[in-house]
């Protein structure tokens, strides 16, 4: 049998090197696990930022094991409440943690615009055929106008956007199922009017739906949109309980 190099010396055969031959094997003595890749905490430093929908409230919360601060986060935020939400904080941490591809936008529904925000400034076109007109070709075009300023909109600015006007609680089905944009998009077979029904819409109809970069909102959103990538969609679930 060739004997085997250990160090500098020759190994007797069958010596496995070290006090390994003294002792019974333990594969578990020494070892270090990794965690699991799912529990790897999303924010950079072992951090969650939660924020209420309507609580007035923003607060940071660390990890912590075996005693100690597992890292050191959001600066000035670790184990602390504030009174008042950090929205550019909130947004450093998203755009940080899930590289989207646009920055976050914050959307809020109320019963009027809020005060001090402008409103959207966007020409107002002749009706079409089917009496429809609006400020955008569809309301989804307010998030990307919402990257770069705040602005509020009124029913009338969605108009154009059958769809948009039913899913922002703007317009009941009976009310759009006739426009044209709904025929074309049954006709294209993508989705039947036996699906309509089924889409999510907000039950309450807002006066007002106001957009802007969630870094710098005056007002307190009830929705945070996030464009992202396929990649950065995996890590977001992955953090989800």
């Amino acid at each position: 049998m060739p004997r085997l190099r250990h160090g500098l010396r020759h190994a007797r055969p069958g010596h496995r090197g070290g006090d390994q031959g003294q002792h019974p094997r333990n594969h578990q003595r020494g070892r270090r696990h990794r965690p699991r890749a799912g529990r790897q905490p999303v924010l950079r430093g072992g951090q969650d930022v939660t924020t209420s929908a309507r609580g007035g409230r923003t607060w940071c919360r660390s990890h912590t094991g075996g005693g100690r601060s597992v890292g050191e986060g959001l600066e000035g935020c670790q184990d602390r409440r504030v009174t008042s939400p950090d929205w550019a904080g909130l947004d450093a941490a998203l755009t940080a943690a899930l590289h989207p591809t646009a920055p976050p936008v914050a959307i809020t529904f109320g019963a009027e615009p809020p005060a001090g925000v402008a409103h959207h400034d966007g020409p107002m076109p002749a009706a079409l055929t089917d009496g429809r007109t609006g400020r955008v070709p569809a309301g989804c075009v307010f998030w990307m106008h919402a990257t770069d300023r705040t602005f509020t909109t009124t029913k009338a600015d969605h108009g154009n956007c059958s769809v948009g006007s039913l899913t922002h609680g703007f317009a009941t089905l009976d009310e759009v199922a006739g426009n044209d944009d709904v025929a074309a998009l049954v006709g294209s077979g993508w989705v039947s009017m036996e699906d309509v029904p089924s889409v999510p819409v907000v039950s309450e109809r807002p006066g007002a739906v106001t957009y802007g970069p969630l870094a710098d909102t005056p007002v307190e959103p009830d929705v945070v949109l996030v464009r992202l990538t396929a990649k950065s969609l995996m890590v977001l679930c992955d953090a989800l309980p």
